[in-house]
């Protein structure tokens, strides 16, 4: 998700800050694009009206592990 796209919709940091219950500071810090996890709360704050783009996400998806090769 586009940090833009979410400030559209709720038209200022202060607010999207609110609805995330985080202060204003953690979202001046965000890049372009949302941390995954915020993303995923917005998405579900606003019934989906705006959405979490995985492609944006490819980086951070967890990767398979083998429980074979994990050290015991």
């Amino acid at each position: 998700m586009l940090k833009e796209n979410a400030l559209k919709y709720f038209g200022t940091q202060v607010v999207l800050a609110k609805a995330l219950g985080i202060k204003q500071q953690a979202v001046s810090k965000w890049g372009l694009v949302i941390p995954w996890g915020a993303a995923l709360e917005l998405q579900v704050i606003t019934g989906g009206l705006i959405q979490r783009d995985e492609s944006l996400y490819e980086n951070r998806k967890p990767k398979h592990v083998d429980p074979e090769t994990l050290d015991r």
